[in-house]
């Protein structure tokens, strides 16, 4: 069973995978698919809560790409 990550380490691995050439081929067929599409379906709710349930995967990939740790203040390094 592999080791449970921090979110920081989780976050570099997200980097990782969607930052190589393969990574940023799927990403961008995700954004395609799902992030340049409008999630609103006015004959069928259920078609919305489905449609926006595909595009917040793309969203939460995009922010675990993008997030970055916050810097540590001197009383956090002080006190390691």
């Amino acid at each position: 069973m592999a080791k449970e990550l921090s979110h920081v380490e989780l976050c570099e691995v997200y980097r990782k995978v969607f930052g190589s050439g393969l990574g940023q081929t799927v990403l961008d067929d995700l954004r395609k698919s799902y992030g340049d599409r409008t999630s609103f379906d006015p004959s069928n709710p259920h078609g919305t809560s489905f449609k926006e349930g595909q595009r917040d995967v793309y969203l939460t990939i995009l922010t675990m790409i993008e997030e970055r740790p916050a810097k540590k203040s001197k009383e956090e390094v002080d006190d390691a």
